[in-house]
């Protein structure tokens, strides 16, 4: 298990990152799923084909926190940016 140890190390150091060793571990994809950097990962087999596959997707507080974003940008309060010409149309009424 060193080589991929030492793959990731490499590519921590290219980014300028340091793993947190509090939180570092190692996991078989094929027994178990794990967090990282917003995305729980695990291993699936395609059940026509046989095959295996990573599937990734956002974990629940990720999701929480984009829904809660988009909630805030489509707001129906205000419209986010002045109407340029509006007076036009209110002056037709």
């Amino acid at each position: 298990m060193e080589a991929p140890r030492a793959l990731i190390g490499r590519i921590l150091d290219r980014l300028d990152l340091t793993p947190n060793e509090s939180k570092a571990c190692e996991v078989s994809t094929l027994k178990e799923s794990f967090r990282f950097l917003g995305f729980e990962i695990h291993i699936r087999e395609d059940r026509n084909k046989g095959s295996v596959y990573p599937y990734v997707r956002p974990t629940k507080k990720a999701m929480t926190k984009i829904r809660g974003e988009v909630t805030r940008l489509t707001r129906r309060h205000f419209p986010p940016v002045p109407l340029e010409g509006a007076e036009v149309f209110k002056s037709s009424l």
